[in-house]
């Protein structure tokens, strides 16, 4: 009776890597679209794009870029006194994903919370969003220590 060979073995590569190809491809495909979509100033398009990209965020080549496209589809969309509300609000959103870039969202956040004055905001946000090396290490370059 013949044996059946693996899949990895018959096809040259594992499920597991062709997954993460097609996955690589689909996140190429998503960002190009949602360029594509702020170059035309296409909002309702670059904002689906957007939504599918967040739901890849713990992939490293997305995380790194949400706040840039969420900046940019946010300065496309909102009037000008709007802008800075939606980013502290975006900044929150990703945050709660706890991603790879928690530690620049939260910095970015608590920047932005001095900038308006709120040192205590800034402070308890850093405190309860990071833990001990991370806080000290966040708190220390916004000198809030």
């Amino acid at each position: 009776m013949e044996q059946l060979q693996p899949a990895a073995d018959y096809y040259g590569t594992s499920n597991y890597s062709r997954f993460h190809a097609d996955l690589n491809f689909h996140v190429k495909v998503l960002k190009s679209c949602f360029i594509h979509c702020i170059e035309v100033k296409d909002i309702k398009r670059a904002q689906k794009c957007y939504s599918q990209l967040t739901s890849l965020h713990f992939k490293p080549e997305v995380s790194k870029d949400l706040l840039q496209f969420g900046v940019q589809l946010i300065k496309l969309s909102e009037s000008a006194e709007n802008t800075q509300f939606r980013i502290k609000e975006l900044l929150l959103n990703l945050i709660a994903l706890k991603g790879t870039y928690l530690i620049s969202y939260v910095t970015r956040l608590a920047e932005i919370h001095l900038t308006e004055g709120n040192v205590a905001q800034a402070t308890a946000l850093v405190k309860s969003k990071l833990s001990g090396k991370e806080s000290r290490n966040v708190l220390e370059s916004l000198g809030l220590c």
